[in-house]
């Protein structure tokens, strides 16, 4: 990848500086003081990874995350003064790549950055955009974000759910443990809260209809991890 484009949103003056210092020349670096400037910049359209601040004026740092989720996959690392579990879990269930606690030492913000750049790369260039099949007639695309499954609506997920679904349609009747599932979605050795990985799944339980009455078994494997099940005997229902 050539320079990266990196977008940050943060409404300390003195912040936004020295994280232009920390990323000069390993980045082009675009800085925003509010969501709302970032979201009509023309630059988001580009951006490889966007840094955006919890705390923000006018819209908040989460607000503008469910923004960017509605249109773009962009990486987003968040930033945020409190490692409150529960403002991180919320963070991550709307769709962000990483997250980073304030106070943060500059080495591990460039490290953060250019693991996600990595991952993300990584991902472009082992899913093809085009439509992939997976197990029971499954078919993912990449470019849209978009599971297919038999019998059912297409379903456009979040980044996290889309390689969720794909680690669990690759393995059908396989037990994943949580450190497999984690390593193939948030990366080797990311520190992914328990509570964190339980909503990524629930949700796409929810999202793909993964129960009995439509083929699928979505099940914890007790002190595991979680399996996923065809039921073929079972007729789908078409609603």
């Amino acid at each position: 990848m050539s320079e990266p484009s990196i977008l940050i949103v943060d409404d300390d003056i003195a912040h936004l500086m020295m994280l232009q210092r920390v990323l000069l020349g390993k980045a082009r670096v675009q800085t925003f003081q509010t969501a709302e400037e970032m979201l009509s910049s023309d630059a988001l359209n580009s951006a490889h990874l966007i840094v955006l601040d919890w705390g923000l004026p006018g819209m908040s740092g989460l607000d503008a995350l469910r923004a960017i989720r509605t249109k773009r996959t962009t990486p987003v690392l968040f930033l945020t003064s409190s490692d409150l579990e529960s403002r991180v879990v919320t963070a991550l269930s709307a769709g962000a790549d990483d997250y980073l606690v304030k106070p943060f030492r500059a080495g591990e913000l460039v490290a953060r950055i250019q693991a996600l750049l990595r991952r993300f790369q990584a991902q472009s260039t082992r899913l093809d955009v085009s439509l992939k099949a997976l197990m029971g007639g499954v078919e993912a695309n990449q470019a849209a974000l978009t599971i297919q499954i038999p019998h059912q609506e297409k379903v456009k997920l979040s980044n996290k759910e889309f390689a969720l679904a794909v680690c669990f349609f690759q393995n059908v009747g396989r037990a994943l443990s949580r450190e497999d599932i984690v390593t193939a979605v948030w990366g080797r050795g990311h520190d992914v809260p328990s509570r964190t990985l339980d909503t990524h799944v629930s949700r796409l339980r929810t999202h793909l209809n993964l129960r009995p009455d439509m083929g699928w078994r979505l099940s914890p494997v007790y002190s595991f991890g979680y399996r996923l099940d065809m039921r073929e005997e079972s007729t789908p229902h078409v609603p």
